[in-house]
């Protein structure tokens, strides 16, 4: 807004400023003149717009490029790496996102008519797939995924391993150097030293969006970046401060997942107040084909930070598994479903060796639990331990330590003050790619379960699981187990 005054006053306008020569002289003018030209240079700097940058997220591991159909492994071991920079863990922090995708338990036997076209590739007919339970019902490998299975397998394997231990994956085309069986391109062993979090915890399960929004905030401080997901498409909505805006309003389903590596409240692009800033795996720009790392995603978004399964999981605590550990574990697949049972559960396991039991890992399905353990060996109690829980998802027990031999039997029985239990049984995966085509719709993942694994107590009496029936339920309990593990040492000369 212009203002004008007499002859010789300033006069003011948004783009410049004049000073009548008449009223000083001319070392004045000069000296002003020099003067304001240096402050409206300075003004001019502090107002440079300055691109998102990696280097001012010093917990955030470096930037990867995924390969085929692989972000959900990337946004979890990003969370793990974030972890171990956060803990200065004495482990590198550099993981390999393909062990991942290749030993999860969930990928069935590759088929003559799996697809190998650019990204949207899996290895094809001889690969040898990791879902023990059912080899012939699986997700494809490279082709899809979730929190839940990164779950699985970092509870259920000894853990993620090294990136420099396993063969670099530079193309579409790296089948090779990927393998297909357990010997060949990424080991399932090579002298690893292996990493797991003691805690995997779901963060938008449950409150409003300014809780979730709180909770996510509060673990990227503390533990590093927080696993999430969004509906991305490639073309942004628009730029702020010389970075992408990504924004969706109108899908309800994520297809790429991401890790969300810090916020800003004072952003402001179109009338959306405040954004995540988010780590990527898979975004290119089209104009120069170059890796576009970070940018923003506003609050506002109707998936990241919000989606109940996808919108924020934490991988907190990473510790190293010692190399020794056998594992011992009914539920290949983790937590899939939550059932209500009034009493108790629990899993039975014969020991197979001379071992020393150290560890137990349980899922909690429901939020601002409490829960009780109790471990019994050969039918006598051993230890009780008593925990709570904020959020739901998989904890690690440190136990006594507890020697074992070959065929003791060890119960381990669960009681949850909510009454709520997690459990795996055969279940449709929703993969994080959509599309209408019939090999991108959710994938059957089979399982497998036998008398004497898990129990249910009703009534005070304990009854098999492969057995219960209920009326209007989608689980196969002929199939079903409790994920409830145990973790020993075995014992070495």
């Amino acid at each position: 807004m212009e203002k004008s005054q007499s002859k010789d006053k300033k006069i003011y306008n948004n783009s410049c400023i004049i000073i009548s020569k008449a009223s000083i002289s001319m070392k004045k003018y000069i000296f002003i003149t020099l003067f304001l030209i240096g402050a409206i240079y300075a003004l001019s700097l502090r107002e440079e717009v300055s691109p998102l940058n990696l280097s001012s997220f010093k917990n955030t591991s470096p930037i990867k490029k995924q390969h085929w159909g692989t972000c959900w492994a990337f946004a979890t071991i990003s969370s793990l790496e974030s972890n171990i920079l956060i803990n200065k863990l004495d482990h590198t922090h550099d993981l390999s996102e393909y062990h991942l995708d290749k030993y999860n338990g969930f990928n069935r036997d590759g088929r003559v008519s799996d697809p190998k076209r650019e990204w949207f590739s899996t290895q094809g007919e001889g690969f040898e797939g990791s879902n023990i339970d059912n080899l012939k019902q699986g997700v494809m490998v490279h082709l899809g995924g979730d929190y839940t299975v990164a779950a699985a397998y970092l509870s259920g394997t000894l853990g993620a391993v090294e990136e420099s231990k396993t063969p670099s994956i530079t193309s579409e085309r790296s089948f090779r150097e990927f393998g297909n069986s357990k010997t060949t391109g990424i080991l399932l062993e090579n002298n690893y030293t292996y990493v797991f979090p003691k805690s995997i915890q779901w963060l938008t399960l449950s409150g409003s969006d300014e809780e979730k929004r709180e909770r996510i905030q509060s673990a990227i401080s503390i533990h590093g970046s927080v696993a999430s997901s969004q509906y991305m498409e490639d073309t942004p909505v628009g730029m702020y401060r010389g970075s992408e805006v990504h924004l969706n309003l109108t899908k309800t389903k994520p297809n790429h997942a991401v890790s969300l590596v810090g916020w800003d409240d004072d952003f402001l692009f179109k009338g959306h107040k405040g954004a995540w800033i988010v780590k990527d795996s898979d975004h290119i720009d089209e104009e120069t084909n170059k890796k576009i790392p970070l940018f923003y995603i506003p609050y506002d978004d109707l998936i990241t930070a919000k989606d109940k399964k996808l919108g924020g999981v934490v991988f907190k605590d990473v510790s190293k598994r010692p190399s020794n550990t056998k594992i011992y574990n009914h539920a290949l697949h983790g937590w899939q479903y939550s059932i209500e049972n009034g009493e108790a559960v629990k899993n039975s396991y014969q020991i197979s060796g001379r071992e020393t039991l150290y560890g137990l890992g349980i899922y909690i399905p429901e939020p601002s639990d409490t829960i009780k353990i109790t471990i019994l060996k050969n039918g006598n109690k051993m230890q009780e331990i008593d925990y709570s829980s904020s959020y739901p998802g998989f904890y690690y027990l440190e136990t006594n330590s507890l020697e074992v031999n070959k065929k003791d039997t060890i119960e381990i029985i669960q009681e949850n003050k909510s009454n709520i239990y997690a459990l795996d049984s055969s279940f449709w995966l929703d993969i994080l790619l959509s599309s209408e085509e019939d090999i991108l719709k959710p994938q059957w993942i089979g399982s497998n379960a036998s008398e004497g694994e898990s129990l249910y107590k009703k009534n005070n009496k304990w009854l098999d699981l492969v057995n219960r029936q209920e009326e209007k339920s989608d689980i196969s309990f002929k199939n079903a187990n409790f994920p409830i593990l145990i973790y020993t040492s075995r014992y070495e000369k």
